[in-house]
């Protein structure tokens, strides 16, 4: 039977709630924090971005949790009807369009927020779990920490931290994945979050990977599971990289810029250099273009998002001040550079 409005008895979230059931829920671990998602299909291919995770217990919750709803799949659920209790939120209008957040567009869905919980209605869901859920959730879960959250990889070498910032296609995870293949310790692909002591968190997501130089051999022999674009694939770091861990302490920041026509540059930068390219290209707010989302965080209170907004920038600025800064314009797949740079980050 399908749900139309003046058949419903329900309140919207109870109905939701039985139409997602039990298919298929898992935890899924983000090292800083947990979330519980839940969908109405059986082996749900959005779990394929988190590395670690298990089966939830009936009944179970978590800080944070995810209902996903796939139209596409056996649903009794008038989409209109769903579609009048969707966020009127900023980031709740772009979804009954089809915009999640950046380059990510799709299907229009409906999303609905109640607390910690979300919603959502839709079809094709990955593109939603990866190019906004994931990114949104460790924005503000950091902020209510009073942590920080950027958009950086991280390894360690002596138990000493770097972080690796880069422009898109600037080199930044096959640098990642040369240096931990020759021995450093994997921390974290695309997500870090720091607290106030400058330790870096690792958030455990599986790695996206073309069939390049660096990695074609892998994609091929692994026969990998593509990522939301083309020509890119999935993969677990632990399928990559012998030595791994949950946290260091930072001790670089690497701004990867790496363009082969250019003359190879392992140099020392400045500061006030390296914040201004993490600014850009590895703090979520502007780098995936959030601040109508921190802004709804804040209660929709200006005053709250400035001071906020404030509050992580010198957060940043204090991370990149008080550590070794080096750009990195160099061929990791030559070992002489990737002992160049080892060599630097010991410095």
């Amino acid at each position: 039977m399908t749900l139309s409005a003046p058949a419903m008895t329900n309140t919207i979230d109870e109905i939701l709630e039985q139409q997602v059931g039990y298919c298929d829920a898992r935890v899924v671990d983000l090292g800083v924090t947990r979330v519980l998602i839940r969908a109405n299909v059986p082996n749900f291919s959005g779990f394929r971005y988190f590395s670690r995770m298990r089966r939830a217990q009936p009944g179970e919750r978590a800080p944070y949790e995810l209902y996903c709803i796939d139209l596409d799949h056996e649903h009794s659920l008038d989409e209109a009807v769903v579609a009048s209790y969707a966020d009127t939120s900023f980031r709740g209008k772009r979804f009954t369009g089809g915009f999640y957040l950046t380059y990510h567009f799709g299907a229009p869905a409906s999303l609905i927020t109640r607390g910690n919980r979300h919603y959502i209605a839709g079809r094709n869901l990955d593109r939603i779990i990866w190019g906004w859920y994931t990114k949104y959730i460790l924005t503000v879960h950091s902020f209510s920490a009073g942590s920080l959250h950027l958009k950086a990889a991280c390894f360690a070498v002596d138990g000493d931290g770097t972080l690796l910032v880069a422009r898109g296609s600037g080199g930044k995870t096959v640098l990642l994945a040369q240096v931990c293949q020759d021995g450093a310790t994997f921390i974290s692909n695309t997500h870090s979050i720091v607290d106030r002591e400058r330790i870096a968190h690792g958030v455990p997501t599986t790695l996206r990977v073309r069939e390049d130089a660096c990695f074609g051999p892998l994609v091929r022999s692994r026969k990998l599971q593509p990522h939301l674009d083309q020509d890119e694939y999935i993969a677990d770091p632990a399928l990559l990289f012998p030595r791994s861990g949950s946290s260091a302490r930072v001790r670089n920041v690497c701004i990867v810029d790496y363009r082969p026509e250019a003359a190879s540059a392992i140099t020392t930068l400045s500061s006030a250099a390296a914040y201004d390219m993490f600014e850009q290209f590895g703090f979520p707010i502007n780098t995936y273009g959030m601040k109508d989302d921190v802004l709804e965080f804040c209660h929709g209170d200006a005053e709250e998002f400035l001071a906020v907004y404030g509050n992580a920038k010198q957060q940043l600025r204090e991370l990149v001040n008080g550590a070794h800064c080096l750009y990195v314009n160099a061929d990791m797949l030559n070992p002489k550079e990737r002992a160049r740079l080892m060599k630097a980050l010991r410095h």
